[in-house]
């Protein structure tokens, strides 16, 4: 991810400066990677993320990030998180501004849990952040 992030952060800034200059970038890229617009929606996922968090990246475009993944605590049995947005990297990125990283445990469609270490990265002036993932 942070090879990724070093790529993108250095790249020329689209010209219109909006987070659809991004999506195709993040559809292609090798990483675990994601975005999600000022919403929380997610535009676009790459495969990688797809089969790591064992969701279909086209079906997941337009739906919000808090009813795809279940955050669950750290316990053994894995609780699901009473306020879990407050803790995800990706929406702190979107709220504050600023390039934030942290652990993530999600429970998977398929009721497996993970643990995951995240990096969000606001997108200025695009009203959107991007995600990368690597399971832990």
């Amino acid at each position: 991810a942070p090879r990724l992030v070093s790529r993108l952060l250095h790249l020329d800034r689209p010209a219109d400066g909006g987070l659809a200059a991004w999506l195709v970038r993040v559809r292609e890229a090798q990483e675990a990677c994601l975005a999600v617009d000022a919403e929380g929606r997610v535009a676009a996922m790459s495969a990688t993320c797809g089969r790591l968090l064992a969701l279909d990246p086209v079906r997941t475009v337009g739906a919000l990030l808090r009813e795809l993944l279940v955050m669950v605590d750290f316990t053994a049995a894995g609780v699901p998180l009473a306020d879990p947005h407050a803790e995800a990297p990706l929406l702190r990125a979107l709220r504050s501004g600023t390039l934030t990283r942290g652990l993530i445990r999600l429970r998977c469609p398929e009721g497996s849990v993970r643990t995951y270490d995240v990096v969000g990265v606001p997108l200025a002036g695009a009203s959107g952040a991007l995600a990368f993932l690597t399971e832990v």
